[in-house]
């Protein structure tokens, strides 16, 4: 099978408050392929779950809006996009 080539383009901005914009890009395709985003400490907890569902191929943006009661201690995180067996990930600051 053919590799689908995730392209992970960041997260912003950086530092993060209020909300983070993560985006991706995948190969335009007729099939659609589960597709998450996903935001992790740096002892692997996962702290959000952004984006869990099918999508089709192409460029996509996708928001975190920071929940403020519940929000992550400042500090230096791991976004983590997966795109079927496809898993690219970039350092996320939140402030």
């Amino acid at each position: 099978s053919n590799p689908r080539n995730l392209v992970f383009h960041g997260a912003y901005p950086v530092p993060a408050t209020e909300k983070v914009t993560f985006a991706f890009s995948t190969p335009e395709s007729s099939e659609s392929v589960q597709t998450s985003v996903e935001v992790y400490d740096l002892l692997g907890r996962q702290v959000a779950e952004v984006l869990n569902k099918t999508l089709p191929g192409g460029y996509q943006e996708v928001v975190w809006q920071i929940d403020q009661n519940h929000r992550p201690l400042p500090g230096v995180y791991i976004s983590v996009v997966k795109f079927g067996n496809e898993v690219a990930q970039k350092r996320l600051v939140i402030k």
